[in-house]
């Protein structure tokens, strides 16, 4: 695996029988992915082509379809892939002040123009009920380097309709 973003998307495509909660990619030799599933179970992924234990799961329960887009997306803007952008972002989406899709594809162009602009490093929860996938990140854009979290919010047809980040150092109390 080339990034981390992509260790992070054979791990999901690896276990998206199951419904995941958390991916973090792991420090370990070799790369390796820490997976909770939605019981509350854990396992290290690790990309090799060995069987897998699944754990016991609710099989009405299918985050794939969404975290799988969110992976995309999140991909997407680390390696400025803008045809990806177009085709999962929602008609109103709404991010960092561009209303509708072609304000948001606007800001897409003009904000990633870096070869890779982020390594996304983990998802830190997949929340069904509200369509939600929450992600760490490195900004690598020049002058505005740092760590943030993703808030991706979809909506019905599994598009993505609104990004927020939060900064970490401009977290205040």
């Amino acid at each position: 695996m080339s990034s981390a973003i992509e260790l992070l998307i054979a791990a999901h495509t690896a276990l998206s029988a199951v419904p995941l909660r958390t991916l973090r990619v792991s420090c370990l030799s070799p790369p390796s992915v820490l997976v909770s599933f939605m019981d509350g179970q854990s396992l290290m992924w690790t990309p090799k082509p060995e069987p897998m234990p699944m754990p016991a799961c609710d099989p009405g329960v299918d985050d794939s379809a969404m975290l799988g887009k969110a992976l995309r997306w999140l991909k997407a803007d680390c390696f400025a892939e803008f045809a990806v952008h177009e085709e999962l972002v929602a008609a109103n989406a709404s991010m960092f002040g561009a209303r509708g899709a072609d304000e948001v594809l606007a800001f897409k162009k003009s904000w990633l123009r870096m070869a890779k602009n982020y390594e996304v490093d983990a998802i830190l929860d997949v929340d069904l009920k509200n369509r939600v996938v929450v992600a760490s990140f490195d900004c690598l854009i020049s002058g505005k380097e740092g760590r943030g979290t993703d808030v991706m919010q979809f909506d019905e047809q599994m598009k993505v309709s609104g990004v927020a980040a939060i900064r970490h150092t401009q977290v205040t109390s």
